[in-house]
Formats: C-alpha cells, sequence, structure tokens
C-alpha cells in the first residue's frame, strides 16, 4: 500500500502480514479509508 487504510477481507494473510499492508487479496478485500493507492 503506497496510501490508504485496507480491510482484509481474506483467510490466507496471517496477521502479521496483514499488519505489514505489503500485499492485500483485491477479489475480497476492500478500503477503510476513502481512498486506498496500491503499487502495482
Amino acid at each position: 500500500m503506497l496510501d490508504g487504510v485496507p480491510d482484509h477481507r481474506d483467510s490466507i494473510l496471517s496477521e502479521r502480514d496483514r499488519e505489514a499492508n505489503n500485499c492485500m487479496f483485491v477479489c475480497v478485500s476492500r478500503a477503510l479509508s476513502d481512498t486506498l493507492v496500491v503499487d502495482l
């Protein structure tokens, strides 16, 4: 994540991975913030 707060709704990432905000599964996740900027 470059900016924003993701709402991880997957069951794959560990809590540690979720807190790192280096990865998200866009097919099941969404943003908790108004915007979410990801580095593709």
